[in-house]
C-alpha cells in the first residue's frame, strides 16, 4: 500500500474530513476540514502546510502529531 493511502486510511480513521484530495507531481495532497494541508511525496516525506482553523488548532495539532509519521515536516504559512 502506497504512503499516501496510508496516511488517508489513518486521517478518516481518526476523524479528519479530507475536503479534497489532488495528485501532485510525485505525490498527493490532502487538504483537511482543520485547515491543513498535507503533502505526501513518492519518497515517503510527508509535508504539513497552511494553518490551522482557531477552534481546532489544540485538538487538530496533537491528533495529527499522534496520526502522521514522526519525521513529517512542519511548516506553518
Amino acid at each position: 500500500m502506497k504512503r499516501a493511502m496510508q496516511i488517508e486510511l489513518k486521517l478518516l480513521t481518526n476523524k479528519f474530513h479530507i475536503e479534497r484530495a489532488d495528485d501532485i507531481p510525485n505525490g498527493e495532497r490532502f487538504y483537511l476540514g482543520v485547515g491543513a494541508v498535507i503533502s505526501v511525496y513518492d519518497n515517503g516525506t510527508v509535508m504539513v502546510q497552511g494553518k490551522l482553523k482557531p477552534k481546532y488548532k489544540d485538538w487538530a495539532f496533537k491528533a495529527l502529531k499522534r496520526v502522521l509519521p514522526r519525521d513529517t515536516l512542519w511548516h506553518d504559512k
